[in-house]
């Protein structure tokens, strides 16, 4: 039996043996106090202990576009039981959380599900939640997770996200199988008119039709090319307010707007490791960004696109430090102590506890604490 942090009742589990709880949980549905007062506590905590620190296994990096007059907000369905979804689709729960498929075939498998420790078939999306027309005139290439929408001009559209960084390919250029070619796990292909996914990595020389157990044939996941992804989102009207002299149209001759990606916890620093070049202590040199946050938007005179490097909303307890899972288990134990065991007597060992572990998290690095430089000082340049 593994005695690592695996399940949301893991570290439910070690908050209560913090407050003397010798009872264990196995599911946060159980009709028992202990199990009521964890599941109502356990997500607001683990957010806010993300928001707290800039925790290295929850930094995430998002390509975002400025936002122009044609960007539109996807807007995914509402997670369904009966329903088979392809690997990267996108459903959303019950409270308007967008969750991302990890698996293709992915049925019956609740999102919001921390029972069951096979339950890793989605994660909380990180990533953009707007999408741009495509680039008709083939000179755009796209960064890894863009998504992006075609229409033939009708009403209908078809909305799709990359794969992979540097990505100039047609999202309608379907892939014809290549015997000569190695594929990936979950890339797609067409054989004989009919769109396979492939099953495993370095699959070669395996003719889909004849090869059941290394391809399988998918539908709608696409009739995108292998560097794309069909995603099934319907896509909104984005209607803001800009802020004064910025957008909406995007341009260099006022601030543009970006919108923060989905499962945006907190800003981490952009330029994480010290200058390497910094002469007689000024600054190394690093580029200043004029970045500033507005709620669910930046602004900034930037035009390109921009990588954000931000703490994600992770939920999935097997990505976890050890050390974060203590510290929530901690904070949890401080919050259902006086409830369940009506004593204060063990607020300050805990309280303890999680100050110390808090401490051995910076200390081996798993918050970042690495310096974050200041912009290159005019005058210092000039004296140097």
């Amino acid at each position: 039996m593994s005695i690592a942090f695996q399940t949301q009742v893991d570290i439910a589990n070690r908050a209560l043996q913090h407050v003397g709880m010798t009872r264990i949980l196995t599911d946060f549905t159980e009709d028992s106090r202990q199990a009521s007062e964890c599941a109502f506590i356990y997500d607001k905590l683990r957010r806010a202990e993300l928001q707290r620190n800039v925790w290295k296994f929850a930094i995430k990096k998002t390509a975002l576009r400025a936002i122009d007059k044609d960007t539109k907000l996807i807007s995914p369905s509402l997670w369904s039981p009966t329903t088979t979804y392809a690997y990267g689709a996108l459903v959303i729960d019950v409270t308007g959380l967008i969750w991302q498929s990890r698996i293709q075939s992915n049925l019956n498998n609740n999102p919001t599900d921390a029972s069951s420790i096979t339950s890793y078939a989605w994660e909380v999306y990180c990533g953009p939640d707007t999408a741009m027309p495509y680039d008709t005139s083939g000179t755009t290439n796209y960064y890894a997770g863009e998504i992006v929408y075609k229409t033939p001009g009708d009403g209908t559209y078809t909305v799709y996200l990359s794969t992979e960084s540097g990505n100039s390919l047609d999202p309608e250029t379907t892939t014809t199988y290549d015997a000569t070619v190695t594929y990936s796990k979950n890339d797609v292909v067409v054989s004989s008119a009919i769109n396979y996914v492939s099953l495993v990595d370095f699959n070669m020389n395996n003719t889909p039709a004849s090869s059941p157990t290394l391809w399988t044939t998918v539908n709608p996941f696409g009739t995108a090319g292998i560097t794309w992804i069909t995603l099934e989102v319907a896509l909104v009207d984005l209607k803001i307010v800009y802020p004064v002299g910025t957008g909406p149209v995007h341009q260099s001759y006022t601030r543009n707007v970006y919108r923060v990606p989905a499962g945006f916890i907190r800003q981490a620093p952009q330029d994480p490791k010290a200058g390497s070049i910094s002469y007689l202590g000024s600054p190394g040199g690093l580029r200043y960004t004029d970045w500033t946050y507005e709620g669910k938007y930046i602004t900034s005179t930037d035009t390109f696109p921009v990588i954000v490097r931000y703490v994600g909303d992770v939920s999935d307890v097997s990505l976890f430090d050890d050390m974060f899972c203590e510290l929530l288990a901690a904070h949890m134990g401080l919050m259902i102590c006086e409830p369940l065991t009506q004593s204060t007597s063990k607020l300050q060992t805990i309280a303890g506890i999680y100050k110390q572990f808090g401490s051995d998290a910076r200390t081996i690095n798993g918050i970042e604490t690495g310096p974050t430089e200041s912009p290159e000082d005019d005058w210092l340049t000039t004296r140097l």
